[in-house]
């Protein structure tokens, strides 16, 4: 008995959550800018620095990485998933998406893990993640996948959001977010923590732990960095491709079961 009603009520809460996503699609289908191009400046800064930074991972895979020791593969290896683990059941399954509690350590540790991939700021993600479930393959969407794969992949981040997106995410409910004070310490101390935890201990540790050489201990470090972007770009784009609908028959938005798992 408790454990029908308990499955009831969470199949309400679906239904009620699918049914309030789709509302808040349907009223951004229905206004009259959703079908008229909207003037989303290019930012050449952006440009710029994800084609350095794609070539040179790219030339230095190609050139120093695979002369690395075989412990750098290990350890790249491992921080590439940390990093990831900090994205998906950090940033993503607790924090966007509520999908469990975790005490005051486990969040410290997340936030952690989550800097070591060298994104954006937390409060920042989040906001983008949550607009974008809110408004799937709409303009209010920061990825929308109808806008074509290179778009939804990394073409998002190298122009001015549409203005739909800053029009509606404001709709989105940050106020958890707001206080979890986990969350505004590392939105406060976010460069001082994640340059570190990214870019300098990772560079470090492989020279002083295996004696491996500083250029192929950073070039590692680049690589890893790059290949564990295009993993989260990569939700965006491939997942909206050729992804499934495996959990809530309810929800209109698709997820790639592979990359969902890591990211």
């Amino acid at each position: 008995m408790y454990s029908s009603t308990i499955t009831e009520h969470e199949d309400n809460k679906n239904r009620k959550s699918a049914q309030e996503t789709e509302n808040g699609r349907n009223s951004i289908l229905n206004q009259p800018a959703m079908h008229m191009p909207a003037e989303q400046p290019l930012i050449w800064r952006n440009i710029i620095v994800i084609a350095i930074l794609h070539v040179t991972a790219i030339y230095l895979f190609a050139t120093r990485y695979r002369e690395a020791k075989f412990w750098t593969w290990m350890w790249s290896i491992a921080y590439a998933h940390l990093s990831g683990f900090g994205i998906t059941a950090g940033l993503h399954r607790l924090w966007a998406h509520r999908s469990y509690r975790a005490k005051l350590q486990l969040r410290v540790l997340l936030i952690f893990l989550y800097c070591m991939a060298g994104q954006i700021t937390p409060s920042k993600w989040l906001r983008v993640h949550r607009t974008h479930h809110k408004y799937t393959d709409t303009c209010a969407d920061p990825h929308n996948s109808n806008r074509g794969f290179f778009f939804s992949h990394v073409g998002w981040l190298m122009m001015k959001h549409h203005p739909a997106v800053k029009q509606y995410g404001k709709n989105v409910d940050m106020s958890d977010i707001a206080a979890d004070p986990v969350i505004r310490f590392a939105d406060k101390y976010f460069i001082l923590i994640m340059v570190p935890m990214c870019f300098i201990l990772p560079t470090v540790i492989p020279v002083y732990a295996w004696n491996e050489t500083w250029d192929i201990s950073a070039s590692s470090v680049l690589v890893r960095y790059v290949l564990g972007l295009n993993f989260t770009f990569s939700v965006n784009s491939f997942a909206h491709l050729w992804g499934n609908r495996p959990y809530n028959r309810y929800a209109f938005n698709l997820s790639g079961s592979r990359l969902r798992d890591y990211y």
